[in-house]
């Protein structure tokens, strides 16, 4: 009986003396502690922006004396009135070609338009005048060598990445005596602009 009471006096000092160890704290967090924790975010590239090039813009040999395409869209069949003819020569891809009459500034006057672009198909905003939609344009027929370049429709196949020499046909009877410009549309919506091309 006395040495179970000693016993447990023995145990309660002990106690009272702090030999059990306290709980461990957590180490305080550091500004530095936090920086490496956390993995830096990776850089996103932004798509790389189309390109697309006019190299040359002229009127060809051929232009008043060929009759090879009608004035409407679709229409590649001779309608008894001589082409207006333009050599464009274009590196890069491109889903539309306009040609447009322009003052000497080659500010755009809207006198004449054509272009590849059919039915309610809409004219870029930067170069849209009264007439905005395809349907209201005259036809623009393209030809790479031998190889007409548009659909049945009259739209303009997409042009892959690459160097282009294109012949440009259009058959209207009262083609004002302007200057004229010509326009590339690439695939992300942006526009290629050739120098200003006096009439002849």
């Amino acid at each position: 009986m006395k040495t179970s009471i000693v016993f447990m006096l023995l145990v309660g000092i002990s106690s009272c003396n702090g030999d059990t160890p306290p709980p461990k704290q957590a180490e305080p967090t550091t500004s530095a502690s936090v920086a490496a924790s956390v993995a830096p975010s990776a850089s996103v590239e932004p798509p790389a922006a189309a390109k697309g090039t006019i190299t040359a813009f002229a009127h060809a040999a051929t232009s008043g004396t060929v009759d090879k395409v009608g004035e409407k869209d679709g229409a590649f069949k001779p309608d008894g009135v001589k082409d207006t003819v333009y050599d464009l020569e274009y590196e890069g891809a491109a889903t539309a070609i306009f040609v447009m009459t322009c003052d000497k500034q080659g500010e755009l006057t809207s006198e004449f338009d054509s272009d590849t672009l059919v039915g309610d198909q809409t004219i870029p905003k930067e170069i849209a005048g009264i007439l905005n939609a395809g349907k209201t344009t005259a036809g623009l027929v393209v030809y790479e060598g031998d190889k007409l370049m548009n659909g049945k429709d009259g739209s303009l196949a997409p042009l892959a990445e690459g160097k282009h020499k294109l012949v440009l046909h259009i058959s209207k009877k009262d083609i004002p005596k302007a200057p004229v410009r010509a326009f590339v549309l690439l695939p992300d919506g942006s526009l290629v602009k050739s120098p200003v091309l006096l009439p002849k």
